[in-house]
């Protein structure tokens, strides 16, 4: 069985149905990345941006005044220093709050430009979105006859967005000029997104030579998807040595857990050979008070947006991998001795009195989403998405994991399993609704008759 059905109770009606097989498990990674996005990330925003406090009122009163229609087809508008400051820092937070904001570091090199110069680009051109829509919404406000369709895109000169990203990064034209190819969509690239389902709205369509159309919506919903296909497109060498980065930033991101002395934190990665087959450990994490030992295998996947596509590729490759690494390094810790097992693990190298190994514990832990429906996950091993670890983190006091924080990190997550947390608080359920058309009608019900 599916996990829905399709069904023509009259000629020009059709019904839709979430079948018992579905239990959106997806619902809680996204349940937990907004979480983060709320208690989380607004903190850490505040980072980025700078200390002056806007009143978001004078400024939408400022926009509301000064907007203009001088033909009753087109706005226009010129925004003081302070509505212009004020949106740009919203668009760092927008951006900071996007889920593959830092899917690479900020020094690695793309074409020799470090991708936070690439990141910065993008926040600044999300602050302009933001701006432009704030103006477009009090000009319709205060225009009857303007429609949003109509003037929510922005048609631009290439050469003033090129003078205007050299200005704000602190590049050459030149330099401008590159990084601005990699956001657009343009008679040189096309063909490539043919192919590609769900693609991301580009930030920018070329029109002609001199002429851009910007997109607000590309701006704004994740311009970084557009952007990182660009730059493995274009950068192949270079994509593939930031994505070999990853997993020693990973491992730094899961240390962050267990940051105090009682802890050996292995800095790489552990190669092994068992039974003739190839395996690593991506991270080790020791207790020296409890002498818990926590296994770590990371996975940072390309994020599959509305692919269901890109869905199944990353679902067969990540539960094929995590399988195939808990067969292995399962079997040979339980037939290892703990001397050769803390030595094999570069336990004994940073702690050289250990000769006791606890309870050993097992995660498959997923940069992005960890959880999916109809996908059984392994008993042997604690699953958990990076947003899952966070949002765990802030909801539980310190004090609660002190007497042994990797058993409870373990613990955390087999408590927080989709299936454990829709039988403690029952499964997402998708709200009925009724499309009429002309012709047809397509309606939603929340359970199969």
């Amino acid at each position: 069985m599916g996990f829905a059905s399709l069904s023509q109770p009259a000629e020009r009606e059709f019904v839709f149905a979430i079948t018992e097989s579905y239990t959106n498990s997806e619902f809680f990674d996204l349940n937990d990345w907004h979480f983060v996005q709320k208690h989380v990330a607004g903190h850490l925003t505040s980072k980025k941006t700078n200390k002056v406090k806007f009143d978001a009122d004078r400024v939408y009163k400022r926009v509301m005044l000064s907007v203009k229609s001088p033909d009753g087809r087109i706005i226009a508008y010129e925004a003081t220093p302070y509505v212009t400051e004020y949106f740009t820092q919203e668009g760092k937070r927008h951006i900071f709050r996007k889920q593959v904001h830092d899917d690479f570091a900020e020094d690695d090199l793309f074409g020799g430009i470090p991708y936070g110069d690439y990141v910065t680009m993008v926040e600044y051109l999300a602050g302009l979105a933001l701006l432009h829509k704030a103006f477009c919404e009090a000009a319709h406000n205060k225009f009857n006859r303007l429609e949003l369709r109509n003037i929510i895109s922005l048609f631009c000169s290439r050469e003033d967005v090129v003078a205007d990203l050299a200005r704000y990064l602190d590049r050459s034209t030149q330099e401008a000029s590159v990084m601005l190819n990699h956001i657009t969509l343009t008679r040189d690239n096309y063909q490539s997104y043919l192919s590609v389902p769900r693609v991301a709205h580009p930030p920018f369509v070329q029109i002609s030579d001199s002429q851009l159309l910007r997109s607000t919506a590309g701006c704004l919903n994740n311009p970084f998807q557009f952007l990182n296909h660009e730059l493995k497109r274009t950068y192949p060498l270079d994509y593939s040595k930031a994505v070999n980065n990853r997993e020693d930033r990973f491992r730094r991101m899961i240390f962050g857990f267990f940051t105090e002395d009682r802890f050996v934190r292995i800095p790489n990665e552990i190669r092994m050979s068992i039974d003739g087959r190839e395996t690593d450990i991506d991270a080790v994490v020791f207790d020296k008070v409890t002498k818990s030992l926590g296994l770590f295998q990371l996975k940072w996947q390309d994020p599959f947006a509305n692919s269901m596509q890109k869905r199944r590729s990353v679902i067969s490759n990540l539960q094929k991998n995590a399988l195939s690494w808990l067969d292995k390094v399962f079997t040979w810790v339980s037939r290892t001795d703990v001397k050769t097992t803390l030595n094999a693990l570069q336990i004994t190298r940073h702690s050289p009195a250990e000769n006791t190994i606890g309870d050993v514990y097992f995660f498959v832990i997923g940069r992005h989403g960890i959880h999916f429906t109809g996908v059984e996950q392994d008993e042997r091993a604690a699953w958990g998405s990076w947003p899952q670890l966070l949002a765990g983190a802030v909801r539980i006091s310190k004090q609660e994991t002190e007497s042994d924080p990797i058993q409870h990190m373990h613990a955390r997550l087999k408590h927080d399993a989709p299936r454990l947390r829709m039988e403690r608080d029952g499964a997402p359920v998708l709200a009925d609704f009724d499309l009429r058309f002309e012709n047809f009608r397509v309606r939603h019900q929340s359970k199969t008759q």
